[in-house]
């Protein structure tokens, strides 16, 4: 028998400054994690995201735009 735990995260803002860019943009992400009820482990966690980006490059007239989407698996090993 497991526990489900279910999470979603929506428009988390992402904002980093480096001396030759800048990005700005926002994330979302969720997930799923299985914990046995026997002993307290987790069995099983996803975590997706995808996250779009405004990047500047100082030394550029116009900006990028970028998307990322990213899966992420756990499985326990016996």
């Amino acid at each position: 028998m497991r526990y489900i735990l279910k999470y979603s995260v929506m428009n988390n803002p992402v904002n980093v400054e480096y001396e030759n860019i800048s990005m700005r943009g926002r994330s979302h992400y969720w997930g799923e994690i299985y914990v046995s009820l026997s002993d307290k482990q987790i069995e099983y966690a996803s975590l997706t995201e995808d996250v779009l980006t405004d990047v500047k490059f100082k030394s550029q007239a116009s900006n990028m735009s970028g998307y990322t989407v990213r899966t992420i698996n756990l499985s326990r090993v016996e």
